[in-house]
């Protein structure tokens, strides 16, 4: 794990709870650190959840998906086709960035406000938010620090042919239709490393949470 201050997100914990992004490339490991952050005390907010939710009852959002994607991006029940929509984006990078420059104003949106309701709360040390694309959607800006899950590329093809049963050539796909894990490390405060060991991760989460919720003095 490698820590590095960034003065332009660096401010003074008097001002309530930290608002911490992690994030990271797909099957990075993600979930395990925000699962780690939630036991210790964090309230932990989900991009994909809120982008799924906006995704399948946005008016507006759904409208225009509609109208890119064809009728088959929308079940007969009104729910959106995840494996239709991952079909078309993912080799597809023009649409893809037309379907996230759909979804992503709306979440930030959201995203924003649960921030700012999470900190006027004040019953958390830290407001996190798991999400694969902070840099992508350009909402670093929202966040008091960005921690980076980094893990190499045929960890993260193994765990996307698991959990999604995909051949490796579509998971190795999906991995580079998003940023680097490279660039986002750069862009860090924060990087953990996952090479796979469960209880090391878990570990370094712990340390992380700790040191941003205030036991270390905040970032070093």
């Amino acid at each position: 794990m490698t820590a590095k201050r960034r003065s332009g997100r660096r401010r003074s914990r008097a001002r309530g709870p930290l608002a911490v992004a992690i994030t990271g490339g797909i099957a990075s490991g993600k979930s395990e650190i925000a699962s780690v952050f939630r036991r210790l005390g964090a309230l932990v907010i989900s991009a994909d959840r809120e982008a799924k939710e906006i995704l399948g009852t946005d008016p507006a959002v759904m409208k225009k998906i509609t109208r890119l994607l064809g009728p088959r991006a929308y079940t007969p029940a009104g729910k959106p086709d995840r494996e239709f929509i991952a079909r078309r984006i993912f080799p597809n990078a023009a649409e893809r960035r037309k379907v996230n420059a759909i979804i992503h104003p709306a979440v930030i949106s959201r995203i924003r406000r649960l921030i700012s309701r999470g900190k006027k709360a004040r019953k958390f040390p830290v407001v996190a938010v798991e999400a694969a694309l902070i840099f992508e959607a350009g909402m670093e800006s929202l966040f008091d620090a960005v921690v980076v899950i980094d893990s190499p590329i045929r960890d993260r093809v193994a765990r996307v042919r698991r959990r999604d049963g995909v051949p490796a050539a579509d998971a190795l796909g999906r991995i580079r239709s998003q940023r680097s894990n490279r660039s986002k490390t750069a862009a860090a405060d924060i990087v953990i490393s996952n090479r796979g060991d469960l209880r090391s991760l878990r570990a370094a989460g712990r340390f992380v949470y700790r040191l941003l919720a205030g036991a270390e003095d905040g970032l070093r």
